[in-house]
């Protein structure tokens, strides 16, 4: 009786001790300062900076700016007890939970205004009970720190309106035309209504009008407006007027975002100041490459990345061609490598004794694999030499038949233990590896020819250099060594051979694969492609060039010279007012090949 009596008075204590601790911790922590909430320096490589308001550099929405009958519309819509509750609404999470579990589904959310503040400001959109805990204890700290105004400032300026829009700012600049201040009663509201569900009630959107509807009568029901402003409003669905922004920047601000989140930076970058490895230059006059060189009726969509040999610094990240396209396919996207995956096995073939006239017969042929049975690949065109070839070659038209048997004399597992070395561990050991059949990010995939480009050494991409937070650094880059991912001579080898899919002299049973599409400068460059898609990856001491041009339903209906176009132009700019560079080859004798069949002389290799 006496232990029964002991672990009720515990369970008692632990009730009520906890809450204690917790409340002692919410008001004993310090005080949450918020100057210009959302305001980010972006210090670029190239010397500029930019001020960002979220996302891009929009301009700062004072709170005294919005007519204060405005401002109600918000509170009646997202938070009908914004001033009387201290951070957390518990009424209003109380009859959440009644409401959803009568519906067997979520049907309504019970986070205030200042819960969705310290979400965005300090947190992520998982689902989780430790991200809620800690929501809700921000919540807490940030109602100790700031008045209520202060608090619905920079929620305003930093909320989502979905299209990559933060801020009520830019959101009007996008979905209406003009500043926040100028808004009529019914644009506004629309915008407020979009809240609860931005990528689904967004104006233009299907549901536009009807959440519209919905969200005036809530108004209404709710005494924020009379029923004369009611049927006003009901008369008078705004019409959005788009106004599209070429951004150069958002995929800089996600990436920074992401590298901050993987250091373990606090929060996000809201009030710091980030010295990045991107330089803006460059970052707008690839997309400008893009805009003029991309039908805009197309259907594919791309992603391009240049990053910097010899550290793995990312100069450039563009993942997508739509300025309202939130999905960063440099990073977030996978596609199969097709023939540039032959690079990373022919570096393992002359580690193996290979060399680049080693010869194979390129014919149509039928492989039996044990454990899988009859595998007949086959060259894109259709065409084969029908007599040995040698690797210079076989990269140069990108023949299967070579790629195949080099991969079948290596092992299977060629490819995929190479990756091993640099952290990848899901490729499996297959015959087809060669060909390209594993999929990889964009991203990850140039990292790759960077470490070709570095003379076999890997460098994980960063975005970063450091960061500051009131004046002291609270995060710098370390530069390493490196992980030695291929042997420094053949590196320099395959970087040479990789100049063949340009030489006409290397024009026999097929054409060379960039016999059209040269660079003013020399650039070692290998292309890859599945029907839906293709890579260009490209580089030289200097660069290393990766862009995808595919589309994203996986149909065939896109341009297939897209990559090799964008290759060639940026490419170009990149080295413009530079020397022209390439490898030094002190320790190999250069040499030349000749078509039997023209006579015409090849490249000469290793100068």
């Amino acid at each position: 009786m006496k232990i029964i009596k002991k672990i009720i008075l515990s369970l008692l204590l632990l009730i009520f001790l906890i809450p204690s601790i917790n409340y002692a911790y919410i008001f004993l922590s310090p005080k949450i300062k918020i100057w210009h909430p959302g305001e980010t320096i972006i210090q670029y490589s190239n010397s500029e900076y930019e001020v960002f308001h979220n996302s891009k550099n929009s301009k700062y929405l004072n709170l005294e700016e919005i007519d204060s009958q405005k401002i109600k519309y918000l509170i009646g819509l997202e938070d009908q007890n914004f001033y009387n509750h201290h951070g957390v609404d518990y009424k209003r999470v109380t009859k959440s939970l009644i409401d959803n579990v009568l519906s067997q589904k979520i049907v309504s959310g019970g986070s205030t205004i200042t819960q969705q503040l310290a979400r965005i400001l300090f947190l992520d959109n998982s689902k989780t009970i430790t991200r809620k805990y800690k929501e809700y204890n921000y919540a807490k700290r940030l109602e100790n720190s700031l008045t209520k105004n202060q608090i619905l400032e920079a929620y305003i300026n930093n909320v989502f309106f979905g299209k990559n829009l933060y801020g009520l700012e830019e959101a009007s600049e996008y979905y209406y035309s003009k500043e926040a201040k100028y808004l009529n009663d019914s644009e506004i509201i629309s915008l407020f209504a979009m809240l609860k569900s931005p990528n689904t009630f967004y104006p233009g959107s299907d549901k536009f009008k009807d959440n519209y509807l919905n969200s005036i009568y809530y108004l209404y029901d709710r005494n924020i407006i009379e029923i004369d402003k009611y049927y006003e409003l009901y008369r008078n669905i705004p019409i959005p007027v788009i106004n599209e922004k070429d951004d150069s920047s958002f995929y800089s601000i996600d990436v920074l975002n992401r590298e901050a989140q993987n250091k373990n930076i606090s929060s996000k970058l809201i009030g710091k100041t980030i010295n990045t490895t991107i330089n803006l230059s460059i970052q707008k006059k690839i997309k400008e490459i893009i805009n003029q060189t991309k039908d805009i009726s197309s259907k594919e969509n791309l992603a391009v990345i240049v990053l910097e040999p010899s550290t793995g610094a990312c100069l450039s990240l563009i993942g997508s061609s739509n300025n309202n396209d939130s999905f960063n396919r440099a990073i977030d996207g996978v596609t199969q490598l097709g023939s540039t995956a032959k690079p990373l096995l022919y570096l393992s073939a002359l580690e193996n004794g290979f060399t680049p006239l080693t010869p194979l017969k390129s014919a149509p042929t039928v492989f039996y694999i044990e454990n899988v049975g009859e595998y007949a690949p086959q060259n894109a065109t259709g065409k084969y030499a029908n007599k040995n070839i040698n690797m210079i070659e076989a990269i140069s038209v990108s023949d299967n038949i070579y790629a195949t048997k080099t991969n079948l004399l290596l092992g299977s597992n060629t490819i995929s233990d190479k990756l091993k070395i640099i952290g990848i561990n899901d490729v499996n050991d297959n015959v087809t590896n060669g060909l390209g059949s594993f999929s990889l990010s964009p991203l990850t995939i140039t990292s790759i020819y960077n470490a070709i480009a570095n003379r076999g050494i890997y460098h994980k991409p960063y975005f970063v250099k450091s960061i500051e937070e009131n004046n002291k650094k609270i995060y710098t880059h370390k530069n390493d060594s490196g992980i030695r991912l291929f042997e420094k001579q053949k590196s320099i080898i395959m970087s040479y051979m990789l100049l063949s899919p340009y030489d006409k002299a290397l024009t026999t049973y097929t054409t060379p694969t960039m016999i059209n599409y040269v660079p003013n400068y020399r650039f070692a460059v290998k292309t890859g492609s599945t029907d839906s898609s293709s890579l260009v990856m490209g580089f030289n001491p200097n660069f290393t060039i990766g862009i995808y041009v595919g589309t994203d339903d996986n149909s065939q209906e896109y341009d297939k010279t897209l990559a090799k176009k964008l290759f060639v132009k940026i490419a170009n700019m990149l080295m413009e007012n530079k020397k022209d560079v390439f490898y030094e080859t002190p320790n190999l004798k250069a040499f030349t090949l000749t078509n039997i069949e023209t006579g015409e002389k090849s490249f000469t290799y290793y100068r």
